[in-house]
This record gives C-alpha cells, sequence and structure tokens, in this order.
C-alpha cells in the first residue's frame, strides 16, 4: 500500500491506498499499523478473507461501470457522488481514535483513488486538480475515468476541468472492452481457397514454414 496521507494520532486521520489484493492480506496492513480497511469495490465484497486476525473492514460497494450511452454515463456520476458522501462520513466517523485506513478498490486506481480525493478535498484543504495530479504522481493510471472525476466535483460542488490521464507518456483514457467472438477460420480460409471447383484447400500457418526454412541453420549444432 501507499501512504497518501499522514496521520494515525488521535484527531487525525491516516489514509493508504491499495488494490484488492493488497488489502486482502493482513500482515502487511498490520506492520505498517493500519487499523482499518475502506472497500470501494462492488464486486469483491464477498472475496475478502475472514478471520480474527484481519484489520475492520468496511464497504462502499460502487460499481465499475462505462458506457458510450450518455445518459447511462450520467446516471452513475449521481450514484457516485452520493457514494462518495458515505465513504467521507465512514471516515470521518473513524478520525477521532486517530485510525490509519487503507482505502482500495479492485485495481486501487480509479474508485479508490475519487474516496481519497474526497478526503484531501473536504478536510485536508487540496484543490481537487492538486489532489489529482498528487495521486498519478503515486499511481501513474491513476483517477483515469473521467466520470469518475465528475461525480468527485459533482460532490464537492467545484467546476473544474481535469485532464485526461496521459500516464505520463502522452496517451488518452480508454475504455477496454473484452474480445469479441473469434473468427471461424475455416471457413474464412475456405472462402478464400475456393477455386471454384467446390475443392477447398487450407493454408499453413506462416510461421511453420519459416520454421522449416530455419531448421537448417541450427543442423550440426
Amino acid at each position: 500500500p501507499r501512504c497518501v496521507v499522514e496521520g494515525g494520532a488521535p484527531g487525525s486521520l491516516g489514509l493508504w491506498w491499495s488494490d484488492f489484493q493488497t488489502a486482502a492480506r493482513p500482515y502487511e496492513l498490520l506492520e505498517l499499523g493500519i487499523t482499518h480497511r475502506l472497500n470501494m469495490a462492488a464486486e469483491v465484497v464477498k472475496k475478502f478473507p475472514s478471520g480474527s486476525d484481519q484489520p475492520p473492514l468496511l464497504h462502499v460497494p460502487m460499481r465499475d461501470a462505462f458506457s458510450n450511452e450518455k445518459e447511462v454515463n450520467e446516471g452513475c456520476v449521481e450514484e457516485w457522488s452520493a457514494q462518495l458522501g458515505e465513504a467521507l462520513e465512514l471516515l470521518r466517523s473513524l478520525r477521532p481514535q486517530g485510525a490509519k485506513v487503507n482505502v482500495s478498490c479492485q485495481m486501487g486506481k480509479n474508485r479508490s483513488a475519487a474516496a481519497i480525493l474526497v478526503w484531501m478535498c473536504s478536510e485536508a484543504g487540496w484543490t481537487l486538480e492538486n489532489a489529482v495530479e498528487h495521486l498519478r504522481s503515486i499511481t501513474a493510471l491513476a483517477c483515469g475515468n473521467p466520470y469518475l472525476i465528475d461525480a468527485v466535483a459533482r460532490f464537492l460542488q467545484v467546476e473544474v476541468d481535469i485532464p485526461l490521464n496521459d500516464a505520463g507518456d502522452e496517451g488518452h483514457w480508454i475504455c477496454i472492452s473484452p474480445p469479441g467472438t473469434p473468427r471461424n477460420l475455416r471457413d474464412d480460409d475456405a472462402d478464400d481457397d475456393d477455386d471454384g471447383t467446390g475443392a477447398v484447400t487450407t493454408a499453413r500457418p506462416a510461421v511453420e514454414a519459416e520454421s522449416c526454412e530455419l531448421a537448417g541453420l541450427f543442423e550440426g549444432i
């Protein structure tokens, strides 16, 4: 986990930040003096191990969603904004005891970052622009979902123009979808190789031909 906000004395709150895998390994957190965990990912709520040796675990189950439909994204922003308010209240409730809280989500990049941004801007005096820049300096791919940033801005009631995360390489935030169904290569080859007589030949992979040509290079070794 990465330390974002120093703290831990009564009346202050220490914030640490990680992905789900790290948050599920209590010995690492306990060695750092982390006293509580806040999970922001809906899909891992039931995946955390149980046991008396685990730091107390709180959940604000935010779903991970993105759509090409504007209405769907706007609905997510409204939902996420309300949930970020829940996260802030949970963190505030832990401050009097001087808790050190590890905030996590599935990948430790966006939803957990959004909760930390809300704390930094509401309770620690950061502007949203500077807070986003700080988190991106800790984790290059952080704060990459522009709709989550919109949700944070809506909750904070600020109007800002946060640039897309270029991950330090002048790139752009993208939505990655699962691949489609693989093509039936045999059918495609049949279309290409049909000579009009009904006979179909199947081409051998080029790599096989190349391996035959290269085989002689290693003779006698």
